[in-house]
């Protein structure tokens, strides 16, 4: 029998490491639009890993991170907040001012607290959000060898690993560019690759519930290795948890890198960015360990090894004194990096002494006020990491910086770098607020505008609001550098981020084009020269052959991608002013925008921008009926999935429909156009949006198209997406679908899953599960994923059939096949996904519903109604019996007290008996008679 070949595949970057510091590290790799090439692996199966992992504590500047991420919200919903902490003398009195005492005067954020959460919620959290990401941890999945190919070139496919199966057995080599070990204190990728772990192991015994361990100091010689693989977390330093540091420091660890990777990868940075992971992290772990040394002997009543003071001296005390020194370091506050490439210090000086704020520090996160509303935010909360830098202009007071934002402002208008798409976002915050930013600036703004009218912000970064200054924040929220306010800041910020690119070989010298005015025969002659085929070009101008002319510079502009950026608009500007002439513009349009689709090599930081700018000018230029248009905007399409910036397509997506009609597709270009709008958002990872364009694209195919295999794949692309995402539980929108519908022919299982999604509940998909096991393996659906899915759908289902308004805890627990004291997690995940909204009573064990969806409305769900209908009628009617009889109670005791009132006045008139009325009749009897 010969030998059986294992799968191989190939990815940019394998994580190895499925706990904390690997999912925040693959969840920003996917975020940032590398969801398709990277894999993440986990040795040890879901069910044992819930055992590993004894953190529970995030200081202020982690949650910083994880907040500029979108993570932070949703620990904050799930933890403690802690504030305040008691510390107590060996008799068991409580002492204050010792150990922990710095948790109360942390300042300066947002989060000033400690969160406190279990790493196993906070892991279930982030597995979460990287699914919606598009990828999923693969475990148990183990690394068995990985080797490194040295004659790869550096950037290339350089290492080979081999993963085997925890469960099947099963191996499969990974061939990828770069490798993280982030696989925990015993790391396999360390000991593979012979990095040394350097340190000592504590005497001390730390007890871990039932479980005594020793701890190890311990920091890796290097963090990155081979220029392809890093170590991240416990993989490459290891410390006792006496100051609660582990987690935060591969918290710091995984968002250092994850930027610079993704930057690299996307061709914006040099791979030489790489190498400052290791040096602004390694200094900084060894800090915290020469810490900890101290902080471990100190908690067992022991004195720090190199204490020279009083040897009697109380541990407790010192405990407190160190603690209280090193706090802003603890809660991460402080920690900074030196100056390197990315950390450059500028021209702006603060007229503090000494500067609150220098590169390589921590931006502190200030409150801004939003224009209009006066809405309060704050600055970190606009400055997302995104993979992006944030150039934030303090503009200062205008009226005395006006100057300053005018001679910035025009230097501005004239910078190529800062136009079109680029890794830079832009924000101006002017010291006051004003109905309008413009007319307060006098310039138009640099991006959003977000007021500082208190003038905090500027006084916090130690900017004088007669001066302003602009600060380049990194994408991580450190400071990279920050120039005085004026014109000669465009170029000290040109220079700083050309210093950020990948180094290219330039092009040999050519004369700068300037655009002047000529007839077509002296302006192809200009071009010629620029694209060195002048000899081709003159016979054909002879021969007065424009057509040909123009075929020959298309195909030259080819060449255009590696010239410098100014000359490459000038010579597109000009090549685009020459095609437009032709009669047979269509003729060459076409060829252009494949060359505009390829890289422009000389300008990786803004390249797309660049050639963006052009095809938006080829297609506006173009009739709205032109149907090349379409072609055009298919490029533009290229251009922004290679770019991952879907944001700047968004707007123009409002206009689709329109565009669509004046083309006049039919309904196979309509599902092409679709089908790459789909790819597109899915690359940028908008997965709701590819998901709503694939819906279009199904709508495209006629009944009699509705089985063909492209119908049958889009289907199954849709189906899948709606049952991995976790935000989508709606499936009508599916279920109505002829081609979703033919799937039952010849894709049973899915359309099985299907039904049991959209209207059963979670025995039915264990059934399913039981009996498809093997299927579901192949087809690569995350079982896990779908049966937490299925359990949020079957609380919805069970909520909206109760006749009650109270569900009782027991009878969730029952329905979701989970433990009691787990079933309030699960109501909190339900509400959040908006399935149901009510809320918790943890004294009466019930959740109390305020509403509920039908998750579908069939002949079962009008019997309900009928049913809660015919209660409501019975209610009614008892209300309307009891209204009844009161209001016959209420008549007949008017009717008594009415008769009461008479008697007395009968009463009343008999008192007077014997007196006669004038006429000689009784008064009495008068009345009667009345």
């Amino acid at each position: 029998m010969g030998r059986v070949e294992n799968k191989v595949r190939h990815v940019d970057v394998l994580i190895v490491g499925g706990g904390p510091v690997g999912l925040v590290l693959a969840y920003q790799l996917a975020k940032f639009g590398h969801s398709s090439s990277i894999a993440i692996i986990e040795k040890h199966a879901k069910s044992s890993q819930d055992q590993y992992g004894r953190a529970i504590t995030l200081y202020p500047r982690s949650t910083e991170m994880l907040d500029q991420l979108d993570l932070a919200d949703e620990l904050a919903q799930e933890c403690f907040a802690c504030r305040d902490t008691v510390s107590y003398d060996k008799d068991g009195n409580e002492v204050h001012g010792r150990g922990w005492y710095f948790m109360e005067n942390m300042k300066d954020t947002q989060w000033d607290f400690a969160l406190v959460l279990r790493q196993k919620y906070q892991e279930e959290i982030f597995r979460r959000r990287l699914r919606e990401e598009g990828v999923s941890l693969e475990a148990p999945v183990e690394l068995v060898s990985v080797t490194v190919d040295e004659n790869t070139p550096s950037g290339g496919h350089r290492i080979t690993a081999l993963l085997k199966n925890g469960v099947t057995g099963e191996e499969e080599t990974v061939i990828c560019k770069y490798l993280i070990g982030a696989d925990g204190g015993r790391s396999f990728v360390r000991r593979a690759l012979e990095i040394p772990f350097e340190g000592s192991t504590t005497e001390d015994k730390w007890v871990d519930w039932f479980t005594v361990y020793s701890v190890g100091q311990r920091v890796a010689k290097e963090f990155f290795t081979k220029d392809c693989i890093f170590l991240a977390g416990d993989a490459c330093h290891t410390h006792s948890s006496g100051a609660a540091q582990g987690m935060n420091t591969g918290m710091h660890d995984a968002v250092n890198l994850a930027w610079k990777l993704s930057m690299v990868l996307r061709g914006l940075a040099p791979s030489s960015l790489l190498s400052t992971y290791e040096s602004e992290r390694l200094p900084n772990v060894q800090k915290l360990i020469n810490y900890d040394k101290d902080i471990s002997r100190l908690m067992t009543m022991q004195l720090p090894v190199d204490w020279s003071g009083d040897p009697n001296a109380d541990p407790n005390e010192i405990l407190g004194t160190v603690m209280e020194e090193a706090s802003t370091f603890t809660s991460g506050l402080s920690i900074a990096f030196d100056s390197n490439n990315v950390n450059v210090p500028g021209t702006f000086k603060s007229n503090i002494d000494p500067a609150p704020v220098i590169s390589g520090q921590r931006g502190p996160d200030v409150f801004l006020h939003k224009p209009g509303t006066f809405e309060a935010t704050r600055l970190h909360k606009e400055t997302p990491n995104i993979a992006r830098f944030h150039a934030i202009v303090f503009a200062g007071e205008p009226e005395h910086t006006s100057v300053y934002l005018k001679e910035f402002s025009a230097a501005w208008e004239k910078s190529k770098m800062f136009s079109g798409i680029s890794p830079i976002s832009w924000l101006t915050v002017p010291a006051k607020s004003s109905p309008s930013a413009y007319e307060l600036l006098g310039v138009a703004p640099f991006g959003k505008v977000f007021y500082d009218k208190e003038q905090t912000a500027h006084s916090r970064y130690g900017i004088n609001v007669k001066e302003g200054a602009i600060f380049v924040m990194r994408p991580d929220g450190w400071v990279a550098t920050a120039a005085a306010l004026g014109g000669d800041a465009v170029e000290e910020l040109e220079v700083y981020f050309k210093n950020q690119q990948q180094q290219q070989q330039q092009p040999p010298p050519i004369m700068q084009y300037c655009f002047v005015e000529g007839n077509f025969a002296d302006l192809s002659r200009d071009l010629a020269e620029y694209l060195r085929i002048s000899t081709e070009i003159e016979p054909l101008l002879e021969a007065n052959t424009k057509d040909e002319v123009l075929k020959k510079l298309v195909t030259a502009s080819a060449g255009l991608n590696a010239y410098p950026e100014k000359e490459f608009t000038a010579a597109y500007n000009l090549l685009v002013y020459l095609v437009m002439q032709s009669p047979n513009v269509n003729m060459f349009l076409p060829r252009m925008c494949e060359h505009l689709s390829k890289p422009i090599t000389s300008a990786p930081l803004n390249g797309s921008g660049l050639a963006l700018n052009v095809l938006t000018t080829i297609f506006n230029l173009l009739q709205p009926d032109n149907d090349v248009r379409w072609n055009v905007f298919s490029a533009i399409l290229r251009l922004v999935k290679n770019s991952g910036n879907f944001e700047v397509l968004r707007p123009q997506l409002k206009k689709l429909d329109q565009w669509i009609e004046e083309w006049e597709l039919d309904e196979e270009d309509q599902r092409k156009l679709y089908g790459q709008l789909a790819d597109v958002a899915e690359d940028a990872g908008e997965q709701g949006e590819s998901y709503q364009f694939i819906l279009k694209a199904l709508r495209t195919f006629p009944a009699s198209e509705v089985s063909s295999k492209e119908a049958q794949d889009l289907s199954l692309r849709a189906l899948k997406a709606a049952l991995i995402s976790s935000t989508h539980f709606d499936f009508h929108d599916l279920t109505s679908l002829p081609t979703i519908q033919a799937l039952s022919d010849s894709h049973a299982e899915y359309s099985e899953l299907l039904e049991i999604f959209s209207e059963k509940e979670l025995e039915d998909y264990t059934d399913f599960r039981d009996e498809n096991e093997d299927w579901i393996e192949k087809e690569a659906l995350d079982n896990s994923a779908l049966h937490r899915k299925m359990r949020l759908l079957t609380l919805a289902s069970v909520a909206a059939s109760t006749n009650s308004k109270e569900l009782e805890y027991k009878r969730i627990a029952k329905a979701l096949q989970v433990p009691v004291e787990d079933v309030e997690m699960w109501v909190i995940d339900v509400i959040r996904a908006q399935l149901i909204e009510g809320k918790l009573s943890q004294q009466k064990q019930v959740f109390l519903i305020h509403r509920t969806t039908y998750r579908v409305f069939g002949e079962k769900q009008w019997r309900e109604v009928a049913t809660r209908l015919d209660t409501w009628r019975s209610s009614l009617r008892a209300v309307k019996e009891v209204i009844s009889r009161e209001r016959q109670q209420a008549e007949a005791q008017k009717e008594r007290e009415l008769h009461e009132a008479e008697r007395k006045i009968a009463g009343a008139s008999g008192m007077g008996a014997g007196r006669r009325a004038p006429g000689g009749r009784d008064n009495m009897i008068e009345m009667g008679t009345d």
